[in-house]
């Protein structure tokens, strides 16, 4: 199965650099978040990745991927 780009540089990302957010994830891709949180969005319904525990911020919590 060949992924497309975008798919694959999320999997690498995380996979070197362990449990992110969306907006940490968006920032390290240097892509915008919406695309991020689209990309991740079809990854998690797929199967191709799943979100665990929270990240607490100053604002508010964000999800791990």
């Amino acid at each position: 199965m060949i992924l497309p780009e975008r798919v694959q540089r999320v999997l690498w990302t995380i996979h070197t650099g362990g449990p992110m957010s969306r907006r940490d994830l968006a920032r390290r891709l240097n892509i915008r978040a919406n695309t991020v949180g689209d990309v991740v969005g079809r990854m998690v319904e797929q199967g191709l990745l799943c979100e665990g525990d929270s990240k607490h911020t100053g604002r508010r919590s964000e999800e791990l991927v």
